[in-house]
């Protein structure tokens, strides 16, 4: 099914580049929450994606502080 992560994963299948983006969701109890996301390919030594590294981080305290 789709949603925005699959397309950011798809382009960065074919660029093979670092790509950054922010996003929301809700937590369990409904509130809402922020996040940063970068996502790093790593390659072989024949160029091709090997793997994907995600690292996301809460920044819903600065959303919140209005800090961009």
């Amino acid at each position: 099914f789709y949603t925005p992560h699959n397309e950011r994963l798809t382009e960065l299948l074919h660029t093979k580049e670092k790509t950054m983006y922010y996003w929301s969701g809700l937590k369990k109890n409904g509130d809402p929450y922020w996040v940063v996301r970068s996502v790093t390919p790593n390659l072989d030594h024949n160029g091709e994606v090997k793997e994907i590294v995600v690292i996301d981080t809460d920044i819903t305290d600065l959303r919140e502080e209005g800090v961009d």
